[in-house]
C-alpha cells in the first residue's frame, strides 16, 4: 500500500514568488491537494481532499523534484477522484439502487388529467 499525492491548482495560478494579482506571497491559497491510497492488487481510492494552502516552498519543492505531483492524468486516479465525489456529493442512496429500475413515475400525465376530468364531472353531477 502506498500513498500518491496530487496537487491541482487553478488556471491561473502559478508556483511564482507573486500572486496572479502581482503581489508578492508566501503561501498559495487556492490549490486543491488530493491523497490517493494505491494497493498492489490493483484498488485506488481518493483518501483525503484538502483545500488549505500550501507554502511556496513546498510548491516550489515539488516543482523541482516531484513535478509528476502537479499532473492529473492517470485514468485509474481520475476515476477514483471521480467515485469519491460522486460518494460524496450524492450520498449513499444512489449506490444502492436497483440498475432495472425506471426513473419514469407510476403516474402519467394523462392519468392525472383523467382522474381530475372525472373528479370534476362528478361533482357537477351531483349539484
Amino acid at each position: 500500500m502506498k500513498r500518491v499525492s496530487k496537487i491541482l491548482l487553478p488556471p491561473d495560478e502559478f508556483v511564482l514568488a507573486r500572486s496572479p494579482q502581482g503581489k508578492w506571497r508566501w503561501f498559495i491559497r487556492r490549490p486543491i491537494k488530493l491523497t490517493f491510497s494505491v494497493c498492489q492488487c490493483g484498488w485506488i481510492e481518493l483518501v483525503k481532499i484538502d483545500t488549505d494552502p500550501i507554502s511556496l516552498w513546498h510548491a516550489l519543492w515539488v516543482t523541482w523534484f516531484h513535478q509528476e505531483q502537479y499532473h492529473l492524468e492517470d485514468p485509474p486516479l481520475i476515476e477514483a477522484a471521480q467515485r469519491k465525489l460522486r460518494q460524496l456529493y450524492l450520498g449513499g442512496k444512489h449506490s444502492s439502487l436497483d440498475p432495472q429500475a425506471s426513473d419514469t413515475p407510476p403516474l402519467s400525465l394523462g392519468s392525472l388529467f383523467r382522474d381530475y376530468y372525472r373528479e370534476i364531472s362528478e361533482a357537477i353531477e351531483n349539484k
